[in-house]
């Protein structure tokens, strides 16, 4: 089995709204609270709605793993998940 980080560019960078001053956390302190997924786009949404962490996986048999993944960490902070095994069939 393959892990997280072996598949998909890890950590992910932060995207979202920014004003000024703010600043994006990282994937050690970001806390997963949503994951949706679309074809191979996977978006994580970190800390309240305001930060997300997009992932391309490389087909939507890969992101629908990660997306359970993700899912099964919400609560949790996100840089760990890289050491995750993506199970096969």
């Amino acid at each position: 089995m393959q892990k997280v980080k072996e598949v998909v560019d890890w950590p992910p960078e932060a995207s979202g709204s920014y004003t000024g001053g703010s600043t994006f956390p990282r994937a050690e302190q970001a806390i997963i609270k949503d994951v949706r997924t679309v074809g191979n786009q996977i978006d994580v949404t970190c800390d309240g709605g305001d930060v997300h962490f997009p992932i391309t996986a490389p087909d939507e048999k890969i992101a629908g793993r990660l997306e359970k993944i993700l899912n099964n960490n919400i609560g949790k902070t996100l840089l760990p998940v890289g050491e995750a095994e993506i199970p096969e069939d």
